[in-house]
């Protein structure tokens, strides 16, 4: 995509990450053997070095999206420390499979997909063999996990299957693809009622989970579409419908009072205060109606005052890009 391509929005919003990757090319890339924050604590060590690792994520992304689109100048100095980022990262980091840890690391597989076609062969197949891990570390996960556990149904596999669907794409794995869409049908037939309410929303009795347990499905549909049969696409645009009353403040919602994850409760009495019993804010879930928006034509009517510059650079240029 040349950046004169497009539409006024989409033109913008690459514009604005050029900006970024412009303004971070003398940023160090860290990184982490593994990425620890499910399961710990906002305020300890493991999880705040997991979070400066992630901002150089978001780097290597921008980078990598610059290196396609900028004038050959700046591409070439994008394409560098892109290219010694994705290095770095499928060097040292090590995935556990655990699909919640290994969910931030979306942005890097897109970084990949950019990467490949100006990245030398040899290159572009050690990342693709590092994306593919991902995925088979995520199988090796759940098969030592009783079918009948919550993390098959919750959105411990929401965010599973969309790395594995997306690790299948980037690495041109057809196999990987077919069988991450029969995977997905069955999931999201345990994972979503006919009211479109989620698992977690009834086990967390949270709005804050069910956002988090549709973002990967929605991203399912727009970044991997062979991955979702279109019965499937609809019940997951039932959960996003789900949403609507309490977007529009027509019902409200006090999160985690009646949650049956101890895990909750722990992280209010820490003082995080995602996880405190106050009234749901829609705002939560903007990054995911945006998206959604581009995919689902049932949900534009009451998301207009979502479409705003109030998103990150990322977010806004994918918008733009998937905008029918």
């Amino acid at each position: 995509m040349a950046l004169g391509q497009g539409t006024t929005d989409l033109r913008r919003q690459t514009r604005r990450i050029l900006e970024v990757a412009e303004q971070s090319l003398g940023k160090p890339v860290s990184v982490v053997t593994a990425i620890e924050r499910e399961g710990i604590i906002f305020s300890d060590p493991r999880f705040q070095a997991s979070d400066t690792a992630l901002k150089s994520i978001h780097d290597i992304y921008v980078w990598a999206m610059c290196a396609r689109v900028a004038d050959t100048a700046l591409a070439t100095l994008c394409t560098q420390r892109a290219g010694e980022g994705l290095d770095v990262w499928s060097r040292t980091y090590r995935s556990t499979g655990n699909p919640i840890n290994d969910s931030y690391l979306i942005p890097m597989i897109q970084a990949v997909d950019l990467m490949c076609p100006v990245a030398s062969l040899e290159r572009c197949t050690g990342w693709q063999r590092w994306v593919l891990n991902l995925a088979r570390r995520g199988d090796d996960f759940y098969a030592a996990i009783k079918p009948t556990a919550g993390r098959y149904s919750n959105n411990w596999a929401s965010w599973r299957l969309l790395i594995r669907g997306m690790s299948g794409a980037v690495a041109g794995d057809n196999a990987l693809v077919a069988s991450t869409r029969t995977l997905v049908a069955a999931h999201v037939t345990r994972n979503l009622r006919s009211d479109g309410s989620s698992i977690d929303f009834s086990e967390r009795d949270a709005l804050h989970y069910h956002v988090y347990d549709m973002e990967p499905l929605v991203q399912l549909v727009l970044y991997v579409p062979s991955a979702v049969d279109a019965t499937t696409v609809e019940t997951i645009g039932s959960g996003v419908m789900f949403l609507q009353p309490f977007v529009l403040g027509e019902q409200t919602h006090i999160e985690f009072v009646k949650t049956t994850v101890p895990f909750d409760v722990q992280r209010k009495q820490a003082g995080d205060p995602v996880f405190a019993n106050m009234s749901w804010n829609p705002k939560e879930a903007r990054p995911l109606l945006r998206l959604a928006r581009t995919g689902f034509p049932a949900v534009r009517p009451w998301t207009e005052s979502l479409v705003d510059e109030n998103y990150a650079p990322r977010i806004k240029q994918l918008a733009a890009l998937l905008e029918p």
